[in-house]
């Protein structure tokens, strides 16, 4: 059952504190990718959205002295992009992305950036997804093989609902059975892993505007490979574009976007997936 950790009635009411505390850099963008690299004890943060403008400027921000870095490879680079994916790998120390939306529209290509070369790398992979974007992503160890994983997102095709695992020893793209009760088509979601399963939260309906957008919470299992309805009486408000974060087995959605409302979320909810 979710229960409400926080409701802020007013967004000044919020206690933040910038690290550095000069704010930048980077420069002020929406919709760009941030992982955390357990190597270095860094966050990284990649591409997004600004002045009409899709980046493709790579950072790293040290959380041991609070100090920005840009990387500048001398290979070539992807091209700008927003409403991507990526995760930093804690077997090869690199850092990963996968579609988002360019100049050229949705893509699915797959890179890798080393940080000991300072090069960039376009990956083969197999079996890959249509080209897409504003998906779920999450990264996972299952059996003791990293995965990288998609769900849905908006693809050339429309709004999407699968789940696709990257193996990241063989490269090799598996599109999930759809059975069970499956989660809706949806855009802009958040996924977690947790215990043997993947969690689905939030998103927008883009294409169906008179409905509103969802507020279920589903779970795949991988072994079973099949989609479970987790939803409780008391569930979250919808929102797109939410944080996520999955800590002592507590599903934790943080703050986002109403598209029914138009303003942004100020409340938080969890979960215990134990008790599920």
């Amino acid at each position: 059952m979710f229960a409400i950790l926080s409701i802020l009635q007013v967004a000044r009411s919020i206690d933040l504190t910038y690290y550095p505390t000069f704010h930048s850099p980077p420069s002020q963008r929406v919709l760009s990718v941030m992982a955390y690299h357990k190597l270095s004890n860094s966050l990284v943060v990649y591409s997004g959205y600004a002045s009409s403008t899709a980046l493709s400027d790579l950072w790293q921000f040290s959380l041991d002295n609070n100090i920005w870095s840009e990387k500048n490879p001398t290979s070539s680079i992807p091209d700008g992009r927003s409403n991507s994916g990526g995760f930093c790998s804690s077997k090869t120390g690199k850092f990963y992305i996968f579609g988002g939306n360019t100049e050229k529209g949705p893509m699915n290509d797959f890179w890798s950036y080393d940080f000991i070369s300072s090069n960039w790398l376009e990956e083969a992979t197999i079996n890959t997804p249509l080209p897409r974007q504003c998906f779920g992503y999450t990264s996972f160890e299952y059996d003791g093989i990293e995965y990288f994983a998609v769900f849905g997102g908006g693809t050339i095709e429309g709004e999407d609902n699968g789940l696709y695992l990257l193996n990241m020893d063989t490269y090799e793209w598996k599109h999930m059975p759809n059975q069970g009760s499956l989660p809706p088509k949806t855009q802009s979601s958040t996924i977690q892993y947790y215990d043997g399963y993947i969690y689905v939260a939030a998103g927008k309906l883009t294409y169906h505007l008179d409905k509103p957008d969802p507020s279920g919470f589903f779970r795949y299992s991988i072994a079973d490979e099949k989609w479970d309805d987790v939803t409780s009486i008391n569930t979250y408000t919808s929102r797109q574009y939410t944080g996520s974060a999955v800590i002592d087995g507590y599903f934790y959605l943080i703050y986002g976007w109403s598209n029914e409302d138009d303003i942004n979320r100020q409340d938080n909810f969890r979960v215990s997936l134990i008790e599920i």
